[in-house]
């Protein structure tokens, strides 16, 4: 089968043509951030590393730097939690109001990348 077979049949169902990235994602500084600093983030925001916990420092990352994997994760979270774990359902919200106020709150941490001691103060 050649390959335009494949982009002729999503074009004929209204699909978009399947193109790489145009940059490379370590390219995204606060991608690059969220993932080297994701540790020290739970210490200073007091999110311990439960379920829970972990995501409501998503919401403090979505308030943040409005990371689409962060809401994707809340979503995600509160659908799991709704059909299968209801009785977690508050804890889950009290975590998540408590990240996005704290992320709202905060002056932005990307400016202050390498002065951790300035950024413990902010949050």
């Amino acid at each position: 089968m050649h390959k335009t077979t494949i982009y002729r049949l999503l074009e004929r169902h209204q699909w978009r043509q399947i193109v790489p990235r145009p940059t490379h994602p370590k390219k995204d500084l606060n991608a690059v951030d969220e993932l080297q600093t994701h540790d020290i983030w739970h210490i200073i925001t007091g999110f311990d590393t439960s379920e829970i916990g972990e995501i409501g420092l998503q919401a403090f990352y979505l308030a943040q730097l409005q990371l689409p994997l962060a809401s994707l994760l809340i979503a995600n979270a509160l659908i799991a939690m709704t059909l299968w774990r209801p009785q977690f359902l508050s804890p889950l919200l009290m975590a998540i109001s408590r990240g996005w106020e704290m992320g709202n709150n905060a002056k932005h941490w990307t400016k202050y990348r390498n002065q951790w001691e300035y950024v413990h103060d902010c949050v």
